[in-house]
């Protein structure tokens, strides 16, 4: 064998030694931010604060998306410690009543049926008044 041969079959063997190392000790994807399924389907469901609690709560559906029209009605909606509130002030239904205006985002395993709904943002607003000027028929005077 020539030594440049030997050199180019050294050079083979330590970048096969090298690519097996970096392949073994490479670290497996991350799940932070992904659903637990795959596929998942966004969910938006628009109503009305019924009730909250520890860990949920529950909505009155007025409307909602393609994927969360199964859900109109009462629905309960549960939170989790990766559940963003908007505005931050209501974080875990602080200052929150009855009647608040939601705007609820959340993710659903595709293909099987909506049962149970885990909101990743909700958004709360004051119920309207009387005083915001418009009138009960939604005329203005």
């Amino acid at each position: 064998m020539t030594p440049s041969r030997k050199l180019r079959t050294l050079a083979a063997a330590a970048l096969t030694t090298a690519l097996a190392a970096s392949v073994a000790l490479a670290a497996p994807p991350s799940e932070q931010g992904r659903a637990a399924c795959k596929p998942s389907k966004a969910v938006v469901l628009k109503g009305t604060l019924v009730s909250f609690g520890a860990g949920s709560f529950v909505i009155d559906v007025k409307k909602a998306n393609k994927h969360g029209r199964a859900l109109a009605g009462p629905q309960t909606v549960a939170v989790d410690d990766k559940t963003k509130f908007r505005p931050k002030r209501y974080d875990d239904f602080k200052d929150a009543v009855a009647g608040f205006r939601m705007n609820v985002h959340a993710k659903v395993c595709k293909g099987e049926p909506v049962a149970a709904v885990v909101a990743r943002r909700v958004t709360l607003h004051p119920a309207k008044t009387e005083d915001s000027g418009t009138t009960p028929s939604g005329t203005t005077p």
